[in-house]
C-alpha cells in the first residue's frame, strides 16, 4: 500500500454533522430572534406603552 492511498478518505463514511449544520443554525437562529423580539415587547410593555404601540414595536421587531 502506498503512502498516497493512506491519506485518500474512505468514500463510504459521511459526516453527519458536516450534513446537519444548516439545521443547528436554523434552529439557533430562529431562537436568537424569538428571545430578542420577545425582549423587546416585554421592554416597551413594561414602559406602560398602549397596545398599538406595542403591537407595532413586535411587528417592527418581526420585520427586522
Amino acid at each position: 500500500m502506498t503512502t498516497a492511498e493512506h491519506t485518500l478518505p474512505e468514500p463510504h463514511t459521511s459526516d453527519v454533522g458536516s450534513r446537519l449544520n444548516w439545521l443547528r443554525a436554523g434552529v439557533l437562529g430562529a431562537n436568537d430572534g424569538i428571545v430578542s423580539t420577545a425582549g423587546l415587547v416585554i421592554g416597551v410593555a413594561a414602559a406602560g406603552a398602549s397596545t398599538s404601540a406595542l403591537a407595532a414595536a413586535g411587528i417592527a421587531a418581526l420585520a427586522a
